[in-house]
C-alpha cells in the first residue's frame, strides 16, 4: 500500500513538472509572439547641406505583424506592427541629428516614418530605423525589447572648402603654376570632432612632410597652410577625417610647382658635374669625358624632389646623342642636345602644352671608347 502511495506521489510530481513546463513555454510563446515585419528605406544615401534640415529619408516599406503589440486606443490594431515601435538613431549626432516637434535636436526619435534630419557639421553618419517588439510587466515597465528589423542609410553633410594661393600677399590662385615659397591656404566647414585632413599625391599620412612639391606648415581643425617647396604636380585632397573615399566629404586641388634646373657647383651631382650658364643665358651641363669609361646615367640637378612621381615630363631632342629617364641622362655619342623638363596639360584634342618648364643643353664630350690597350714595339718587354 505504501509503495502504491509513493508511486502515486511520483506521478503527481511528474505531471506537475510537465504542467510547469507547459506553462513556462506558454509564457515564452506569449512573450515572443508571432512577429514578422517588413521594413525598408527609400534611399541608401542622402546629402544634407550644413545648417539645413531634410525630410527626404523615410520608410518606403513598413508592414507586418507583432503579437506583442497592444493598442490601448484602438483594439483593431492589436497584433500588427505599429509606427509607435519605430525608433530612429544616428551614429554621429555631431554630424546628423533629429529635430523633434519642439524644434530641439535629438540623438534618437520615434513614432514616425519620416523624421526631420538636421545637418550639424561636415561628415558622415549612419541613420538607422529599427522596429522594436516589446513586452511589459505588471507595472507597465518594459520587460523585453527585441529589435525585429532594421534598415540604414548613409547620410552626409558635404565638406565646403576654399582654396587660394598667395605670393608675397598677392592672390595668384589663377596662375598656371606656383613658385617655390608661395603659400597655399585651405579653409573648410569641418568641426573639432571631425577635423580637416590633408593628404597629397606623394604623402597620404596627413602630415604632408614628404610630398616634394608642397609641405604642411600649420593646421587647425578647419584650416591648413601649405608651402610650395619644389617643382612638379601634386593633387591636394582636403577631407573630413571620416571622409576617405567619399566624394561628398572631400575636395581636391591640383598644385603645379615651377620646374627649374639648378645652376652652380653647389648643386653638383654625385659625379661632380653641374649646370653652367653661357653669357646668352643658356644652361648647359657636360657629361663625363673619361676615356674608355662607358657613359652612365647621372642626375641633372633641379628642384624636382621625386622625378618618378612628381608629374614631371622629361624630353630630350636627340636620343642619338643622349637618353633621359626620370631626371637622369646618359650619353650615347658626342654632341649637344637639349633636355626639357616640366609639367604639361592636355586639351580636348589631345594636344599637350607646357604649364611650366626649363631647358638645359646636355653636352656629350668626345672620348675614346672600347677597351683600353697598350702599344708594344719590337724588343719591348712586359
Amino acid at each position: 500500500m505504501k509503495k502504491f502511495m509513493r508511486l502515486k506521489m511520483k506521478w503527481k510530481l511528474t505531471i506537475g513538472a510537465m504542467l510547469a513546463v507547459v506553462l513556462v513555454w506558454g509564457a515564452i510563446y506569449i512573450a515572443i509572439g508571432d512577429t514578422s515585419v517588413s521594413l525598408a528605406l527609400n534611399l541608401s544615401t542622402l546629402s544634407i547641406t550644413e545648417g539645413s534640415t531634410s525630410t527626404a529619408l523615410y520608410t518606403s516599406t513598413f508592414s507586418g505583424t507583432d503579437d506583442n503589440y497592444v493598442d490601448t486606443d484602438d483594439s483593431s490594431l492589436n497584433g500588427y506592427a505599429n509606427v509607435k515601435r519605430l525608433i530612429w538613431t544616428t551614429s554621429n549626432s555631431g554630424v546628423v541629428s533629429f529635430v523633434d516637434d519642439d524644434g530641439d535636436y535629438q540623438e534618437t526619435i520615434d513614432n514616425t516614418i519620416r523624421p526631420t534630419l538636421y545637418g550639424a557639421s561636415a561628415g558622415g553618419a549612419t541613420v538607422t530605423v529599427s522596429y522594436h517588439s516589446r513586452t511589459y510587466d505588471e507595472n507597465g515597465s518594459i520587460a523585453t525589447d527585441t529589435v525585429v528589423k532594421s534598415a540604414s542609410a548613409s547620410v552626409y553633410v558635404p565638406i565646403e572648402v576654399e582654396f587660394y594661393v598667395t605670393r608675397d600677399g598677392t592672390d595668384v590662385t589663377d596662375e598656371n603654376y606656383y613658385e617655390v615659397g608661395d603659400i597655399i591656404t585651405i579653409s573648410s566647414n569641418t568641426s573639432t570632432s571631425n577635423p580637416l585632413f590633408i593628404s597629397t599625391t606623394n604623402d597620404t599620412t596627413g602630415n604632408v612632410t614628404s610630398d616634394g612639391v608642397v609641405k604642411l606648415v600649420s593646421s587647425t581643425y578647419n584650416t591648413a597652410t601649405l608651402e610650395v617647396v619644389g617643382g612638379g604636380k601634386t593633387v591636394i585632397t582636403a577631407r573630413t577625417t571620416d571622409g576617405e573615399g567619399v566624394t561628398a566629404l572631400s575636395s581636391t586641388f591640383t598644385c603645379v610647382g615651377e620646374v627649374e634646373f639648378y645652376e652652380g657647383s653647389d648643386y653638383a651631382n654625385s659625379e661632380g658635374h653641374y649646370i653652367q650658364t653661357l653669357s646668352s643665358g643658356q644652361k648647359y651641363m657636360i657629361l663625363d669625358d673619361t676615356d674608355f669609361e662607358s657613359f652612365t646615367y647621372e642626375t641633372v640637378p633641379s628642384n624636382v624632389t621625386y622625378p618618378t612621381s612628381s608629374g614631371v615630363e622629361y624630353k630630350i631632342d636627340d636620343t642619338s646623342i643622349a637618353t633621359v629617364t626620370a631626371g637622369t641622362v646618359c650619353g650615347v655619342a658626342a654632341g649637344v642636345t637639349k633636355l626639357t623638363a616640366g609639367v604639361t596639360v592636355t586639351d580636348v584634342n589631345g594636344d599637350s602644352t607646357w604649364l611650366t618648364y626649363d631647358t638645359v643643353n646636355i653636352v656629350v664630350p668626345f672620348k675614346k671608347q672600347g677597351e683600353k690597350t697598350t702599344t708594344l714595339n719590337v724588343d719591348d718587354q712586359l
